[in-house]
């Protein structure tokens, strides 16, 4: 005396409306979409952060560079003012004549 209509599978019942199955596989294709779309946007993002780390670099590169030129430029100005100071002096104290 056992069902055999109920075996304990899964099954469809012919009550389950067709438009909640398409709307169901609708839903389910939309995600699929936007799923892709979160994807291609992730990628693009990772390319731009390289891209932006790269210029990041070759920036503190070129203000590396920049500070040791702006220290060579002090240290010749210190040059020229010593001089100039020497230039005074030996003007003041009647140098040259």
């Amino acid at each position: 005396m056992t069902d055999t209509g109920n075996q304990g599978g899964w099954h469809l019942d012919k009550r389950v409306p067709i438009a909640l199955i398409v709307g169901l596989a609708v839903q389910a294709a939309g995600f699929g979409y936007w799923a892709a779309q979160i994807d291609g946007r992730v990628a693009t993002n990772s390319r731009d952060i390289v891209r932006v780390e790269n210029q990041v670099q070759a920036i503190v590169s070129t203000g590396q560079a920049q500070a040791v030129q702006m220290g060579r430029m002090e240290e010749s100005l210190n040059g020229i003012r010593a001089e100039m100071a020497r230039l005074v002096r030996a003007l003041e104290n009647g140098g040259g004549r």
